[in-house]
């Protein structure tokens, strides 16, 4: 894959953080959000899922700095490897992109996980789930590393029909850590606001 590809619902700000939020505020965003109908906020009728979030970010700053990561900001920008087929899906028909070269981010800027984070560190906690795979959950790779299990596994693969058992080995997410990428890659002033809701 030659870049990564940033989600976000048209007519929103991309690059946006729930996160970074304190908890109130990130709760009344999260309110907001799953009244757009969008399919890709339905995650937020979770009541723990801004918990397992933080959480999750937190382990991720661990485990990257292992492989080398030198994190620059403390809630990373989430990407997917290539273009994702299930969160096109998922914003339904005011699905937006930015495009990333790969070569443009240095090793100690960007991590992985295959699949999406909160999913491959749940799946480690909990070794019976069917489809569990230590060679992949539960690991955040750098660079090299996710090319190794690309080329052993290949990218995972998405359409409606698949089987629900297999319904998190969607794509390969890519964390970029340094804010310094965003700002080279906003869309113009006239393209953020408003809209289906933010980039979350």
């Amino acid at each position: 894959m030659d870049s990564i590809i940033h989600y976000y619902a048209k007519g929103g700000r991309p690059f946006q953080s729930i996160t970074s939020l304190s908890g109130r505020e990130a709760n009344r965003i999260a309110d907001e959000l799953k009244k757009t109908g969008l399919p890709i906020f339905k995650r937020f009728e979770w009541s723990e899922y801004l918990d397992v979030r933080r959480k999750t970010e937190s382990w991720l700053k661990s485990e990257f700095r292992k492989v080398g990561g030198k994190p620059k900001v403390d809630c990373p920008y989430y990407f997917t490897l290539g273009e994702s087929a299930y969160l096109e899906s998922r914003y339904d028909v005011y699905a937006a992109t930015i495009s990333i070269p790969l070569d443009s981010i240095a090793n100690e800027d960007i991590s992985f996980t295959f699949p999406d984070s909160m999913a491959s560190r749940l799946f480690k906690q909990d070794k019976q789930y069917r489809y569990f795979n230590p060679e992949y959950h539960g690991i955040v790779f750098s660079k090299m590393g996710i090319k190794r299990i690309i080329d052993k596994f290949g990218i995972p693969q998405w359409n409606n029909a698949q089987n629900r058992d297999e319904a998190h080995d969607y794509f390969i997410e890519a964390q970029l850590w340094n804010d310094e990428y965003i700002s080279k890659f906003l869309p113009s002033p006239l393209e953020r606001g408003g809209g289906q809701g933010e980039g979350f």
